[in-house]
């Protein structure tokens, strides 16, 4: 593979909206070429995860022992939970953040991948899913990269990769659009119907959730 050219179509991608640079790409879709860039992005997020773990870690290091020493129990208690926190936590947290990244990458990737190339299709997508996840691949594989990399970065890098979300829809709306010859409303629709779903689902359960503690409440109350 030329990294070389990997890099242009993936700085085309993220620096040129519209759907002028789809067009251009729909005709060299290469799925083994996605899968790919895939693997690549899948290493190289795992290794700032675990990076973003590692600080995370001992930034909590300095708050964590008083945290525990705060705690009604017993020392030999206190003593064991500070050597979980330690080094073995240390190790867990980097074990899980890299193996984490190599499991749920791929898997989210195709998940998504498959929901929007359905959304399409019932839209009236006539593009074939060989395109379609080219062209998401252009701009998945280097903001996922970028968004890993900023997590390094505490609040700041969360501030940032919500911004880059954002920017990602647009570009999904672009590489859609191209991919299965949408209109403008259809592609938006596909975008952003899974968003208002997710959202949809994590307001019921917040819902619920409230529910359940406001009727815990009463029921203390009550007894």
């Amino acid at each position: 593979m030329d990294f070389a050219t990997t890099f242009q179509v993936w700085l085309g991608a993220i620096t040129q909206p519209g759907e002028a640079f789809f067009q251009e790409q729909k005709g060299k879709s290469n799925l083994n070429t996605a899968m790919i860039w895939l693997a690549i992005t899948t290493v190289i997020v795992a290794f700032f995860n675990t990076i973003s773990s590692i600080i995370t870690h001992f930034i909590g290091g300095s708050m964590m022992p008083t945290i525990i020493q705060s705690l009604d129990l017993p020392p030999q208690t206190k003593a064991d939970l500070m050597a979980q926190y330690g080094a073995s936590g240390l190790v867990s947290s980097v074990i899980g953040s890299f193996c984490g990244a190599l499991f749920f990458i791929p898997i989210g990737f195709f998940i998504g991948m498959a929901i929007l190339f359905v959304l399409a299709k019932l839209f009236g997508g006539e593009g074939n899913f060989e395109t379609h996840t080219y062209l998401l691949a252009t701009i998945f594989m280097p903001l996922s990269i970028i968004t890993s990399a900023i997590g390094i970065v505490p609040v700041l890098g969360g501030c940032l990769a919500l911004v880059i979300s954002i920017y990602q829809l647009v570009l999904n709306y672009f590489a859609i659009k191209v991919a299965h010859n949408l209109s403008s409303g259809s592609a938006i629709a596909v975008v952003l119907i899974p968003i208002v779903v997710i959202l949809g689902c994590i307001i019921c359960f917040g819902f619920a959730f409230a529910g359940i503690i406001v009727a815990a409440l009463a029921g203390s109350s009550g007894g």
